[in-house]
């Protein structure tokens, strides 16, 4: 049985998703990591891989810097830019998190972190995002989410490889 989880800062409500056939301008911040600074200086992960609209996510950041947000968006064809911003975060309190635990038989690598804020996705459609992790010192790494639908009936099916994303990455040695 887990323990009931701590209080984490919640999101502010989302922006309005694009209407149908809404073209959104270009983000002018760009959406590309420009930064992904030094091994370790932000990096996080989130509880689920894929959620439904209105489904909450956990973020699990760490960090060196003392604060950073969190940009989430959607990807598509949006008039010039691959992404539309539909979410961001005020500045967060940042920490560095534990590190990882290797555990035996089976060598499986573990993050033994604490959640640091959730990310309701109420308003999202279905589509793949990513979060951008952005440190107050300039570092950035990314955090895929997929929110699916209830039923893929008539649907275009998106795979996102996580599994193997996970056994070819170096996090953890």
């Amino acid at each position: 049985m887990r323990d009931p989880a701590p209080s984490l800062p919640t999101a502010a409500p989302p922006a309005q998703p694009p209407a149908r056939g809404f073209v959104a301008p270009p983000d002018p911040s760009g959406w590309q990591i420009t930064h992904p600074g030094p091994d370790h200086a932000i990096e996080g992960f989130a509880d689920h891989v894929s959620v439904l609209p209105g489904d909450s996510v956990r973020l699990f950041v760490s960090t060196t810097g003392g604060s950073f947000t969190v940009t989430a968006y959607r990807f598509g064809d949006y008039a010039g830019s691959a992404a539309h911003q539909v979410w961001k975060s005020g500045s967060l309190p940042g920490a560095k998190q534990p590190a990882f635990v290797l555990r035996q038989p089976t060598n499986t690598v573990v993050a033994p972190w604490h959640p640091s804020l959730t990310v309701a996705t109420t308003g999202w459609q279905p589509g793949d995002y990513l979060f951008r992790l952005d440190w107050s010192n300039g570092a950035q790494q990314f955090v895929p989410l997929t929110v699916r639908t209830p039923s893929n009936a008539g649907r275009i099916v998106i795979v996102n490889a996580v599994t193997t994303w996970e056994a070819y990455n170096r996090w953890g040695g």
